[in-house]
């Protein structure tokens, strides 16, 4: 009885392997994230809105464009709008 069930837990522990190699033989060509982020990035460089502009553009607080460190500072006042924006609403101005 005892072999019969290590046998089933052996089958199953193997069908487990097989499929985590299976997903990552799927992953060599690319990785999924990777359609998320491009969609982003031309979302990021397409000229919008009222002004026909990019994001890419926007000022989050530390300039035109920069982006990296822009988060930790935000919410924030900016006299542009006089109002105290979060990144959400700053990139919809």
């Amino acid at each position: 009885m005892a072999l019969a069930c290590s046998a089933g837990v052996m089958a199953r522990q193997k069908s487990t392997a097989d499929g985590i190699a299976e997903y990552r033989k799927m992953l060599e060509d690319g990785n999924p994230a990777d359609l998320f982020e491009a969609k982003g990035e031309d979302l990021w460089k397409k000229v919008r809105g009222p002004e026909n502009a990019p994001l890419q553009q926007c000022d989050l607080g530390l300039g035109a464009g920069v982006v990296k460190g822009a988060w930790t500072q935000l919410p924030r006042h900016f006299a542009g709008t006089n109002k105290v924006q979060d990144v959400d609403s700053r990139l919809v101005t």
